[in-house]
């Protein structure tokens, strides 16, 4: 570690409820970085990482953007005028904007209007002088329309903060690690490596240690003068990185009690945990490219009665480098009781096991049920086990309720989309399905009425792509598209979409070329996709030529050379893509490509059938001859891998098969995958009298396996399973749910009544 204090540095902002953080600014004599010899901040902008924008374009546009003024005076605890150090503003997109405070401790500055800027105090323009005042003060977050008076800003006292790193054999290494604290207050979050030891600071400190390829986290309250010291042992993992955020209750106030729990990662040891601050700040760390679920707990609190979710799961992620996930807003939490009845209709609550799943942004983990009643909020899946019976209801939270559940068969609901498609010429579409994409690992689907009506059910709250496709009749040629997009819904309730009026499909004949002008049309990976009301959906052609219609974008993909073409379709024609690296339009592929190969049970390549990655986007891929497949996939999204059997042959490969859950951000080869031996379920329905009414009632399946599930409606009553198997029925108004694990052929029967 540097003693030289003039070359302390501010390195990185931290996010402001945004992904991609903030701009950041740096303090050093070297003038080549944007410095000041006087260590005052000039630094250049750094560029976001979410958006298309470069740098450059951003700073232009704050150049262009109208102008206020940030405005407040700094005074000590003791009211006295702080008229040294540095204010500075750091913006998203932008510049740092820096101040010197006036003597009476005023200070003024001139930002753009609308971006997002945190505010902070520091001295290292005097060398951070032993005075009692922060040298790093974490001032406020704002983003304004127009001028911003801060008034009094009194800083509080600062505290020794001394950092140790030692070791393996346990001698002093300070001077050799590198040491990085974080302020946090509210929503602003400086960051600066450690130039000076000790360090005055205040409040909740978040100090982050480097050794030797090791990395280690710590955050304290700093009330008082200390010493924060860091063990490394020479068995360090050098694949840590920090995950950090804020937690807000309904309505903006932090929340300062609980703990943020990072599940997934090595199924051995403690996950990791982190208590929430005083501001609702919490950082923990977590194994790099590994995949956790975080949940917010108050166990440590005993779920005090406070209108904040007693359990709370935020979403899933799978940091690969240092993570400000911003602020997360938890929802109003109500008082729910759980009531339990077996088959008898008797109440068995207090012996059956009780399981509680937040169901929030894709992620879930299931939690045993710690009081009764208890506070939760948003949508939340109960289950509960009896004597060998098992029922799950999925409930969207927003008063307070009672959630029964009969263990006699009764299952949750869910809210039903429903629509009419039509032609342009007001007939209605009766061939193909809807499918809902995103939202659960399932992919719920609707075939089409005689009426061009369709309903789904769909989880309330969860954002749906809905999307038209005619894969089930065969694509015909019939003047309607194979492929539509027709809007983003979230339901909080029932919703009837109405009349949607699909336009005329025209044939798309769709040519790829090798450099050599050579028809590669056969080899290449060919994916259309196409945009409506602003969202779009998308698959990889099974058919060409194609029946599209609107604004389409077609991409073709061979030897890791990929371009693409846009265009609005009106009418037939032939479109060419040419696959040279001189081309206008190509590029190399830059999202990560997944692949794979499908083996049966005794090893043999699977050649019918496809894979679907069921996550934000929707993709699939066909088995070529030797079993393989290849999908491309947005970087560091989560998806569900499904193997399926389109035509349902009798060959003993399972029709569905979930191959788990995949998050790449890069390529990814997952070699082979050897599915187990497919057995005959031949699923019957029975009504409360025991007559056959399985044509009458609506049959789903779902395969869990590697702690995913994937299912999908069915449409015919026998197919080939294998594993974990969940079979859910719904007819007049009632549903039911059977747990099954599938080693031989057999006949399931759902009950109701």
């Amino acid at each position: 570690m540097n003693d030289d204090t003039s070359r302390r540095r501010f390195i990185q902002i931290a996010g402001v409820g945004a992904a991609g953080g903030l701009a950041g600014c740096s303090e050093s004599s070297e003038s080549a970085s944007g410095e000041s010899p006087d260590g005052t901040a000039t630094g250049t902008a750094v560029p976001t990482t979410t958006g298309t924008d470069t740098a450059t374009d951003s700073a232009t546009d704050q150049e262009a953007a109208s102008s206020i003024t940030i405005s407040g005076k700094l005074t000590t605890t003791s009211g006295s005028a702080v008229s040294s150090g540095q204010v500075a503003v750091l913006t998203k997109g932008g510049e740092p904007t820096t101040t010197t405070p006036d003597e009476d401790g005023s200070f003024s500055l001139s930002v753009a209007a609308g971006a997002e800027h945190v505010i902070q105090y520091h001295q290292g323009t005097e060398q951070f002088p032993d005075d009692d005042v922060p040298d790093l003060y974490a001032i406020e977050s704002v983003s304004s329309e127009s001028d911003v008076g801060l008034g009094t800003i009194q800083l509080s006292k600062g505290h020794e903060l001394e950092v140790v790193a030692e070791g393996p054999d346990g001698t002093t290494v300070t001077e050799d690690a590198e040491v990085f604290l974080t302020h946090r207050k509210g929503e602003g979050v400086p960051m600066y490596e450690l130039r000076k030891n000790p360090v005055e600071v205040t409040g909740e400190i978040t100090i982050r240690a480097e050794y030797d390829g090791a990395t280690k986290r710590k955050t304290v309250n700093v009330t008082s003068p200390r010493t924060v010291t860091f063990s490394f042992s020479s068995t360090e993992s050098s694949r840590s990185v920090s995950v950090s955020g804020s937690l807000v209750r309904a309505g903006g106030e932090p929340v300062s009690v609980g703990r943020v729990v990072a599940i997934g990662g090595s199924t051995s040891g403690q996950a990791p945990v982190a208590d929430v601050g005083s501001e609702g700040g919490f950082e923990l760390e977590v194994a790099a490219g590994t995949e956790y679920t975080f949940q917010y707990t108050q166990a440590k609190a005993e779920y005090p009665d406070d209108a904040i979710p007693d359990i709370y799961t935020f979403g899933a992620f799978s940091p690969s480098s240092e993570t400000d996930i911003g602020t997360v807003e938890l929802p109003k939490a109500y008082h729910v009781t759980i009531s339990v009845a077996d088959a008898s209709g008797d109440g068995v609550t207090d012996e059956a096991d009780i399981h509680i799943t937040p169901l929030n942004d894709g992620a879930g983990f299931p939690n045993k049920l710690p009081a009764n009643p208890i506070e939760l909020g948003g949508d939340v899946a109960v289950q509960a086990s009896y004597e060998n019976s098992t029922t799950r209801k999925t409930v969207s939270v927003t008063s307070e309720r009672t959630v029964e559940l009969d263990l006699g068969g009764e299952s949750g609901s869910a809210a039903s989309v429903s629509g009419n498609l039509q032609g342009t010429d007001g007939s209605p579409i009766t061939t193909g399905e809807v499918l809902a994409l995103g939202g659960s690992d399932n992919l719920p689907s609707s075939s089409m009425g005689s009426d061009g009506s369709f309903s789904l059910e769909l989880a309330s709250g969860t954002e749906y792509t809905l999307q038209y496709v005619q894969g089930a009749a065969g694509y015909p040629d019939d003047d309607i598209p194979d492929l539509y997009t027709i809007d983003a819904v979230t339901p909080d309730g029932d919703t009837d979409l109405g009349e949607i009026i699909v336009g005329t499909g025209y044939e798309i004949t769709i040519v790829a070329e090798g450099a050599d002008g050579s028809d590669i049309t056969d080899d290449a990976n060919i994916r259309v996709s196409h945009t409506n009301n602003g969202t779009s959906s998308g698959f990889g052609i099974l058919k060409n030529p194609i029946e599209l219609t609107g604004d389409v974008t077609i991409v073709a993909e061979h030897d890791d050379i990929r371009t693409r073409k846009s265009l609005t379709v009106d009418s037939a024609q032939t479109v060419t893509l040419t696959l040279d690296t001189t081309a206008t339009g190509t590029e190399s592929s830059s999202n990560p490509v997944l692949s794979g190969r499908i083996l049966d049970s005794t090893g043999s390549p699977v050649t019918n059938g496809e894979v679907l990655a069921i996550g934000g986007e929707f993709s699939s891929a066909l088995l070529s001859s030797d079993g393989t497949f290849s999908l491309e996939l947005s970087s560091g999204e989560p998806y569900t891998l499904q193997f399926v059997q389109g035509g349902r042959p009798d060959d003993d490969v399972p029709d569905l098969f979930t191959i788990g859950r995949e998050e790449i951000g890069s390529d990814t080869d997952l070699g082979g995958i050897q599915l187990g031996k497919g057995y005959d379920v031949t699923v019957r329905v029975e009504d409360s009298s025991g007559n056959d009414v399985t044509d009458d009632a609506t049959v789903s399946v779902s395969h869990m396996r590697n702690d995913a599930g994937s299912g999908f409606e069915l449409l015919n009553d026998t197919l080939e399973l294998t594993g974990d198997i969940t079979l859910s029925g719904e007819y007049e108004g009632e549903s039911t749910e059977k747990q099954l694990t599938v080693t031989s052929a057999q006949t399931v029967v759902l009950s109701f009544g």
